[in-house]
């Protein structure tokens, strides 16, 4: 079974003096087949040297500025969890009910 995952940009916090983001607010989505789960988590940003402007951001280069914080280890973590939950769902380890 293959698994896609897809990050999603929830909001940007930002200062309104100079367009600093502070905070990310993002949603990671595994998929497979027409089953989906997803977590959503918020991430704070360190002030950079080089600051781009807020209108010239992109969905990529927030995904890469939370990939970056987060780390590959929790990165790896959510999809290994959204995986085990995908799993679970086309392949039950447990039931619940009763015999009659």
């Amino acid at each position: 079974m293959e698994i896609t995952y897809t990050w999603n940009i929830l909001n940007l916090n930002r200062e309104i003096t100079d367009g600093y983001v502070f905070s990310v607010s993002w949603m990671l989505s595994a998929s497979a087949g027409d089953y989906t789960r997803s977590i959503a988590g918020s991430t704070e940003l360190e002030r950079g040297e080089e600051m781009i402007p807020y209108e010239n951001l992109t969905k990529n280069l927030v995904i890469q500025w939370i990939e970056n914080n987060i780390g590959e280890h929790r990165i790896n973590s959510l999809k290994s969890k959204l995986s085990s939950e995908i799993e679970e769902f086309y392949a039950p380890k447990t039931e619940s009910g009763l015999p009659w």
